[in-house]
């Protein structure tokens, strides 16, 4: 007999309850099945009793594994969602925060013109950089990052977001790099002390 979404809900609440909240849990859960089952939280809901298939339910106990790992949910999926923007994701780049879409919003809210230019430093996965030309599209959009492997993630982001930025490999604290002047530079960057990092979750 075929296993159901309700069932294999609870091995998930039960497997990682000493790493996550009963909530967090339920959240991370409907991710997987959205992205592995291709429904949606309204399809999860009616779905819950139905049988699911023998490669969902490998797939699903494969996401398992891995979250038991202390990965978060983001890389096992490759992508997650910031400012209504789906974006991929890796060890190459941080997992965009929703904290950080309050930085976007505010530049957003805040502009007086349609047209400015904006430089986003230390970019990663270009969820700021992306998300501002996405809603400002007359803003001169550029990005910097030292590390190629970001820029990369960063470039793909952009293209899947139909968006034109301009990207730069550079280190922000060579004294010899040369900027152009800006209207507004933004940048968020790990602000996670390496003592801090002893406490924290190893799947933050």
């Amino acid at each position: 007999m075929k296993e159901n979404l309700t069932v294999i809900r609870e091995s998930y609440r039960k497997m990682l309850a000493p790493y996550y909240e009963k909530k967090e849990i339920d959240a991370i859960f409907s991710l997987a099945v959205e992205h592995v089952c291709g429904y949606n939280l309204t399809q999860q809901l009616m779905q819950a009793n139905e049988p699911v298939t023998y490669a969902n339910i490998a797939e699903l106990n494969h996401v398992l594994n891995r979250l038991k790992n202390h990965e978060p949910i983001q890389y096992i999926l490759g992508q997650c969602t910031f400012y209504g923007l789906n974006f991929r994701v890796n060890r190459h780049v941080l997992i965009p925060r929703q904290e950080t879409e309050l930085l976007v919003d505010q530049i957003i809210k805040n502009r007086n013109r349609e047209k400015f230019s904006v430089l986003d430093i230390g970019t990663g996965s270009g969820c700021i950089i992306i998300s501002l030309k996405k809603n400002i599209p007359d803003i001169l959009a550029e990005a910097i990052d030292i590390s190629r492997e970001a820029l990369e993630v960063a470039m793909n982001n952009a293209f899947e977001n139909r968006v034109s930025v301009t990207f730069h490999h550079a280190d922000i604290l060579d004294s010899s790099l040369t900027l152009n002047s800006y209207d507004v530079i933004v940048s968020n960057p790990p602000y996670v002390r390496e003592l801090e990092k002893i406490q924290m979750h190893s799947n933050v």
